[in-house]
């Protein structure tokens, strides 16, 4: 992995070969979400998508959630979000990332006929959340996910 971005200007992660930054375009259709900041990097003929999303909080709000917290809203929020896709919860995870120790989750849900699995940590920083996900076909997820792993090591902070 040689391609790298700075993102906030304090997130810094590299992106595997057969990927691209994804455009203004490809952003709206992938991600109809709320105001927060978002990048995205897309191997179109694996199907797979990497994620970041960036939102700024309260500091006093951020200081007074815990990971573990956090991670379970998130999951909680995805579950409602994909209710209506055939989400199926799969595991909790941690992940040691830029010499902390992050949560994550991963889950499975359907587009149309099509099982997508989904892997994604979440980092608190400074006054930030970083939502960093990995989106594919499920029967890529082994591979997908092995790559997502190597994607979060990249990362580090300025």
């Amino acid at each position: 992995m040689k391609r790298e971005i700075t993102l906030n200007n304090e997130l810094t992660l590299s992106w595997p070969s057969g990927f691209h930054q994804m455009t203004d375009e490809e952003m709206k259709e992938a991600y109809r979400g709320d105001d927060s900041m978002h990048w995205g990097f897309w191997d179109k003929e694996r199907h797979t998508v990497i994620m970041v999303l960036c939102k700024k909080y309260n500091p006093l709000a951020i200081k007074l959630t815990s990971q573990k917290k956090m991670v379970i809203k998130n999951e909680k929020m995805t579950r409602a979000m994909c209710s209506k896709n055939a989400y199926k919860f799969e595991f909790f995870f941690t992940h040691q990332l830029a010499g902390s120790i992050v949560g994550g989750f991963c889950y499975t849900y359907s587009v149309g006929e099509i099982r997508q699995a989904a892997k994604c940590v979440l980092v608190q920083r400074k006054n930030y959340i970083y939502n960093i996900a990995c989106y594919g076909r499920a029967e890529n997820s082994p591979t997908d996910h092995e790559l997502f792993d190597k994607v979060l090591d990249s990362v580090s902070f300025s």
